[in-house]
C-alpha cells in the first residue's frame, strides 16, 4: 500500500472510529462536554472570536444552552460568514437565527437566505420559499417592513409585468411603515423592471427619485447601485460623458463600502461606458477586477456575465485568443445554469464583434 493510501485508510478509520466513541458516550455527558468545550473558546482573545464564533453556537447548541447565549454566538458567527461570503455557514446559521431569534433577528436572517440562495446558489425555488416565509412572517407579526421587503423579493422572481404590480404594492407597504430603504429598494427595482420594458423615460424618474430615499435613508449601497443604474439610462439617452461620471461615482461609493456583492455589476456596467469612449485597455481592467470579485463571492450568474463581455471587449481590442477562453467560460457558465436566452442574446452579440473584428465566429457550446 503506498503511503497516500495508508494515510487515506488510516484518516477512514479514524474518524469512524471518533465517530463511534462519541456515539457511545451518554448524552448528558455529551451534553456536558459540549458545554465544556463552549466555555474554554469563549475564554478565547477578542479578536478570535468572531471567527470561533460557529464553532461555540454549534457546542452551546448540543450543550442545550439557553438559546439566547446561543443566539448571540450564532448571530455573531451568521454575521461573519455574510460579510466574508462564507455559503455553507450562511445558510446553517441563519437557518438557526430564524428558529431562536427575536422578529428583527428573523427578519435579518430571511433576508439573507434569499439573497443567498439567489445570487450564490442560483436557486429560484429555494429564494422564492424564503420571501414567501418572510411574506408570512411579516403578516403574522405585523411586521410591515418584512412584508415590503418580501414582495421586493417575490418581485425579482417573476416576470416584468407582474414584478412591477409587485413592486409598486412593496412600495405602497413600505411607506406607509416609513421604513425607507424598503421603499427606495421598491422604487430602484421597478425602475428596471420598466428598462426592460422599455419605458425609459419612467426608468430614469424612478431612479432619480429611488436615489434620493436612499440617500435620505443613510443607505449608501443603495445610492451606489441605483447611480450606476441611472449611468445605463443617461447613456441611451446620448449623454456619455454624464454618464460616466455617474457611473464612477456609483462604483466609488460602493467600493468605499466593500460591497462586493454590488461591484461585479457595476464595474461591468462602467466597463461599458469606458469602452464606449475607446479606452478598451481600461474597461479591459474593470472587468477583470469585476470577474475577481465575483469569483470571491462565488457569484456564478455575474461571472458568466462577466466573461461574456470581457470576450467582447477582447475582440474589439484585436486579442481573438483571450476573446475565444473568455466566451468559451462564460458560454458554458450560462449553460450550466440554464440561462438559454441569456446565451442566444450572448451568441448574437458574439457573432456580430466576431464578424466586425474580421474572424471567423466563434462556436457555442452544446
Amino acid at each position: 500500500m503506498s503511503t497516500r493510501s495508508a494515510e487515506t485508510a488510516y484518516l477512514f478509520r479514524h474518524a469512524i472510529v471518533r465517530e463511534a466513541a462519541y456515539e457511545l458516550q451518554l448524552p448528558a455527558e455529551r451534553a456536558r462536554l459540549h458545554g465544556a468545550a463552549a466555555e474554554v473558546l469563549r475564554r478565547a482573545p477578542p479578536e478570535q472570536l468572531e471567527m470561533l464564533a460557529a464553532e461555540i453556537a454549534d457546542h452551546l447548541r448540543a450543550a442545550g444552552a439557553d438559546t439566547t447565549v446561543e443566539l448571540e454566538f450564532a448571530l455573531r458567527a451568521a454575521r461573519y460568514a455574510v460579510a466574508n461570503y462564507h455559503h455553507d455557514d450562511v445558510f446553517r446559521l441563519m437557518q438557526r437565527v430564524t428558529e431562536i431569534g427575536s422578529p428583527e433577528n428573523v427578519f435579518e436572517a430571511r433576508q439573507a437566505l434569499y439573497t443567498w440562495q439567489r445570487r450564490h446558489r442560483s436557486d429560484a425555488a429555494a429564494a422564492r420559499y424564503q420571501a414567501m416565509e418572510l411574506f408570512r412572517f411579516g403578516r403574522r407579526e405585523d411586521y410591515a417592513g418584512a412584508v415590503a421587503v418580501a414582495l421586493n423579493g417575490l418581485a425579482g422572481l417573476t416576470d416584468a409585468r407582474r414584478a412591477c404590480r409587485l413592486h409598486r404594492r412593496a412600495f405602497r407597504v413600505a411607506t406607509r411603515a416609513a421604513s425607507e430603504v424598503a421603499a427606495g429598494l421598491a422604487l430602484g427595482n421597478l425602475a428596471v423592471r420598466k428598462i426592460q420594458l422599455g419605458d425609459h423615460r419612467m426608468a430614469m424618474r424612478l431612479l432619480v427619485r429611488a436615489i434620493e430615499i436612499h440617500r435620505r435613508a443613510q443607505n449608501p449601497a443603495g445610492v451606489g447601485y441605483y447611480l450606476v443604474t441611472l449611468a445605463g439610462e443617461q447613456a441611451l439617452s446620448g449623454d456619455l460623458p454624464k454618464a460616466r461620471r455617474t457611473a464612477e461615482e456609483g462604483v466609488r461609493i460602493l467600493r468605499d463600502l466593500s460591497a462586493k456583492q454590488y461591484l461585479p455589476v457595476a464595474c461591468g456596467k462602467l466597463a461599458g461606458l469606458v469602452a464606449k469612449a475607446g479606452e478598451l485597455d481600461q474597461a479591459a481592467a474593470l472587468l477583470a477586477e469585476a470577474e475577481q470579485m465575483a469569483l470571491e463571492i462565488s457569484s456564478v450568474g455575474d461571472l458568466a456575465d462577466i466573461r461574456v463581455h470581457r470576450a467582447l471587449i477582447a475582440l474589439s481590442n484585436g486579442r481573438i485568443e483571450a476573446a475565444q477562453r473568455h466566451w468559451a467560460d462564460g458560454a458554458r457558465l450560462l449553460l450550466e445554469l440554464g440561462k438559454r436566452e441569456a446565451l442566444k442574446r450572448s451568441q448574437d452579440e458574439i457573432a456580430e464583434a466576431c464578424r466586425q473584428a474580421g474572424v471567423p465566429v466563434f462556436k457555442a457550446p452544446e
